[in-house]
């Protein structure tokens, strides 16, 4: 039984994202966050921002190839729902993105992908319940 557990923990080791991996994942989204909440256009909109995804479960695999490990970092905001389309919310987030991340992102029909040499990250935005 003992290398059934063997096998198994090696089998995880060789999927899991490495430690550099979560360093830099880490490093990419508390940039990303710190970003949003100093931003002088966009802080007034924002309740809070959180971490959704395999990668706040802990359940992101190791990506093969040239393929990044990705963040998805979901932005609370005042927005009102019933008024602001997800397009406008969009748009709202434009100038922050094309500041930090010029020539890096594009609009992922409701969220934003932002792609990193270490790694991607999903900007989706969201309205606080009512």
């Amino acid at each position: 039984m003992s290398n059934i557990n063997t096998y198994f923990t090696d089998f995880l080791q060789d999927i899991r994202l490495t430690e550099n991996q979560r360093n830099d994942l880490k490093r990419g989204h508390s940039t990303l966050r710190d970003r949003l909440m100093s931003d002088e256009s966009l802080s007034k909109y924002i309740v809070t921002t959180f971490l959704q995804g395999s990668y706040r479960r802990s359940t992101a695999i190791r990506p093969v190839g040239d393929k990044r490990a990705d963040v998805d970092v979901i932005v609370v905001t005042k927005l009102d729902r019933n008024s602001v389309t997800p397009q406008k919310a969009i748009d709202l987030f434009i100038p922050f993105v094309e500041k930090h991340y010029k020539g890096k992102y594009r609009v992922q029909g409701r969220s934003i992908g932002i792609e990193l040499s270490y790694v991607d990250l999903d900007i989706v935005i969201t309205s606080a319940p009512s």
